[in-house]
Formats: structure tokens, sequence, C-alpha cells
């Protein structure tokens, strides 16, 4: 483990490959659920706060509760661009007021063309675990992903942390600036 700007970083062998499991865990100032849930499902704004990411849209919002979306990050040379097309999920405990929040990486969707020039990432699970606490905010995240392509584990698990951290940092941003602060959301309990 090791810790940076308040965050913890967990990094662990997964059974049966070759790439490197993440879980980040920190605590933000706070005690409304409905802002970060109102920062996590505003898709479209990923590009302004998530590490490399350079588009990000909605392709089917099913529910309050489900959705489809596309993101495109930029990866450096000699790699191509990734994109990943996501099936997300969020529920909350009724009692602990928990949010758990999933993204699956599909193989395709109706609305993106199968050979666009990008690397798509199949192979991809992300979740977020929201807990309220006494003022604050307890953040989990995992991530298990494989990169596709050309790029060797050993220098995705190099730099696992590298995009993540700095996305966490800038989420940390985005709350601080307040422009969610006051979003109410009637479907999450506070």
């Amino acid at each position: 483990m090791k810790v940076r700007n308040g965050i913890e970083v967990f990094i662990r062998d997964v059974p049966d490959s070759k790439f490197k499991e993440l879980k980040m865990r920190f605590e933000i100032d706070g005690e409304c659920l409905c802002e970060l849930v109102s920062i996590l499902q505003d898709i479209p704004s990923y590009s302004n706060w998530n590490y490399k990411c350079v588009n990000a849209r909605h392709l089917n919002r099913v529910s309050n509760f489900e959705s489809f979306n596309y993101y495109l990050f930029d990866f450096p040379w000699p790699f191509d661009d990734r994109e990943l097309i996501t099936h997300t999920t969020m529920q909350q405990d009724s009692v602990s007021r928990v949010i758990k929040l999933r993204n699956k990486g599909l193989n395709s969707h109706p609305d993106i063309p199968d050979d666009d020039g990008n690397t798509r990432v199949m192979d991809h699970i992300n979740a977020w675990v929201i807990t309220p606490l006494e003022g604050k905010i307890q953040i989990e995240y995992l991530l298990r992903s494989a990169p596709g392509g050309h790029v060797s584990a050993w220098v995705y698990n190099k730099a696992i942390d590298l995009g993540p951290i700095k996305t966490m940092e800038a989420l940390k941003e985005v709350v601080k600036s307040g422009k969610y602060r006051d979003r109410k959301l009637d479907w999450v309990l506070h």
C-alpha cells in the first residue's frame, strides 16, 4: 500500500491474468451523496477530470440506475487511443445508504462502429463504493482492466496507478469547486 494526497492505493495480482488489479480508498468532506452521484453520472464532464479522457458521452440512459456510456482515452505514442463502452449500474442500500456503482466493459454497442481506428478495451470492470460517514464520504474505487492492443503487462502494471491517482485528485477538486453541491436527486437517499 502507498498513500498519495490522502489516497490509499493497493495493487494486487489477479488469478489467471497478467494484469494487476487496483483499489483506492479516500475520504472527501461533505455529506451529500447527491453531489458525488451527480458528478459520476455527468458523463460528458469526464473529459474535464478523468485522466486522459478526451471524449465521454451517454449512449443510452435506461434509468437513473442504469446507462450505457462511451469513453475515449488519449494513449501515448506509439499506442492507439483506447475506447471503452460500458454498461453502468447503480444501487443504494436503503439502511446504510451505501451506493455501489459498477461499470462493465462491453464488446460493442449499435451506436459505435466496430472499426473506428481506436483500440477497444473490452476486458474492464470498475466499481465505486460510496459510504456516508459523519461529515465525510468514503470512496472506494476498484479497477480491473486489460488495456487491449499491444501493451505489455509489464508496462501496464508499472503505471497502473498513474491515471487513477490523477483522476481521483481531480475528482476531489471537482467536489471542492462546489459546482454540484446543490444538486438534489430524489432517487438518492441522503
